[in-house]
């Protein structure tokens, strides 16, 4: 399934951050992998893989290549999030592909990290 086009374009053309406009506000349904105070795991709504799942900080941190992305707490958080993703999916025995996206023209501005199957 595709996203419907426009979706991921604000009115000044630029990338929105549709993970908190979106999935963080309930505006859009996703099926939930593992939640707790501080990420978010979900299955992506236009997935690129057969297992796609995105791992998000509940609060905003627009980029992994800002200095609130190198807070300790924030990045066991979200490796946590990530080992959770793997034992819940039983994706330990084929291991997974882990895609940190930041910085680029393109990229939605908020930390999110991409866990797919490995094929």
């Amino acid at each position: 399934m595709q996203a419907p086009p426009g979706f991921f374009i604000d009115a000044q053309g630029r990338k929105r951050d549709w993970y908190c406009e979106d999935v963080l506000s309930g505006k859009l349904e996703v099926e939930r992998v593992f939640e707790d105070d501080a990420v978010l795991a979900f299955h992506h709504p236009f997935p690129a893989a057969a297992v796609h799942v995105v791992v998000i900080p509940k609060r905003h941190v627009p980029s992994l290549l800002g200095p609130e992305a190198l807070e300790p707490a924030l990045l066991v958080a979200m490796l946590g999030g990530v080992q959770e993703v793997a034992r819940r999916l039983a994706l330990g025995t084929e291991g997974v592909k882990l895609t940190a996206n930041a910085g680029a023209p393109g990229v939605t501005p908020h930390m999110h990290w991409h866990v797919t199957s490995p094929l």
